[in-house]
């Protein structure tokens, strides 16, 4: 991936309304215990309203607790002022889907499950993809839900702002990022994994008897991928054949140099990483290119015109709350120079 689509990326989070991913969670009073709790009225005393919106501490703290488990997943520390960025940004969510047309909420609703197809695709499998999301304590209904009204909030952002990127402009950036544009060497390599992650000291010989069965299967002629999906342990890539296509840096170093030093079509030896043995077939080396223009041009159309619809956000937000007259109740999340019928305009989440 180049630098521009990783630069992509981080624009996109940062203009997004939630950018900390702090949607109102999912009502689970339905399952909650008959008899209210003292502690129940904590959890739903409001903190913030605005026209058609409320806030309680419930939704706030649960928001803070996904926030904090992101965080510390990432050994990221959170800045003094994060409660009061993500109630602005629950608020903002809650205002934007508001405003939203029913043209807003299909195309929030159709990018929303684009989304999620990828993400599950990048996860390697759906199974994969669900054990990533309870480690943050979510359900696939809850993030699917929540990107829904991410990427309608973005819609009316999109409706509401205007920018515009001209062909001059799109030149002048790749002309002057040549190295966001380079695509270092590659492989397009297929492995199969016989895993050794947890497995007691006793029981590897018979994964390593195991791996040295597959290897001579493959060196017999026998179907790469077919061994793959058969015998390997990698579920992000088994329902593939094992295929990846990588440059030097990313994968395990030991993994890299082995597959990098094969000749086309060539299957290597055991190779033992912490993972696990692994024997890999090198299907094709790619050389170092520039993308040119033309094959990045929409993507690099999209890039720029979010930079411009981001420099324009702060401003908007600031105004659509003061529109929807947001009152900040608890006095702890409002800014000690303003009063309860002001709020100061969001800053990004970088």
């Amino acid at each position: 991936m180049t630098k521009f689509l990783s630069k992509t990326l981080a624009v996109a989070c940062a203009m997004a309304p939630a950018a900390f991913h702090a949607a109102e969670p999912t009502d689970t009073s339905a399952s909650a215990a008959p008899s209210a709790r003292v502690t129940d009225l904590f959890t739903n005393s409001v903190v913030a309203t605005a026209d058609g919106v409320t806030v309680t501490r419930g939704q706030l703290d649960e928001a803070m607790i996904k926030l904090k488990t992101t965080a510390a997943s990432r050994g990221q520390v959170l800045p003094r002022d994060a409660e009061k960025q993500v109630l602005h940004r629950i608020l903002q969510l809650k205002i934007l889907n508001n405003r939203a047309t029913p043209e807003d909420k299909a195309r929030g609703k159709e990018q929303a499950e684009k989304n999620y197809a990828e993400a599950i695709a990048r996860a390697g499998s759906e199974d994969m993809f669900v054990r990533q999301l309870q480690a943050f304590g979510l359900s696939t209904n809850e993030f699917l839900e929540r990107m829904i009204e991410e990427q309608t909030a973005e819609a009316v952002l999109r409706r509401s702002l205007t920018a515009e990127v001209t062909d001059e402009e799109l030149q002048k950036y790749y002309d002057e990022h040549p190295g966001d544009f380079e695509i270092p060497e590659q492989v397009r390599a297929a492995h199969v994994l016989i895993s050794t992650a947890n497995v007691p000291e006793e029981e590897k010989p018979a994964k390593r008897k195991l791996a040295e069965e597959v290897l001579k299967k493959a060196r017999a002629g026998e179907d790469f991928a077919a061994l793959a999906k058969q015998y390997s342990d990698d579920p992000g890539s088994k329902e593939k054949g094992g295929e990846y296509t990588f440059p030097r840096g990313p994968m395990d170093k030991d993994f890299t140099d082995a597959a990098f030093s094969l000749n086309t079509n060539q299957v290597s030896d055991i190779v033992e990483t912490r993972f696990g043995y692994h024997i890999i077939k090198l299907y094709e080396k790619i050389p170092a290119k520039k993308m040119e223009l033309a094959e990045v041009k929409d993507r690099l159309k999209e890039f720029l015109l979010r930079q411009e619809l981001r420099a324009q956000v702060p401003a908007f937000m600031q105004q659509i709350e003061s529109e929807a007259n947001v009152k900040i109740l608890d006095e702890r999340l409002r800014d000690s120079d303003e009063n309860a019928s002001t709020t100061p305009a969001p800053t990004g989440a970088n």
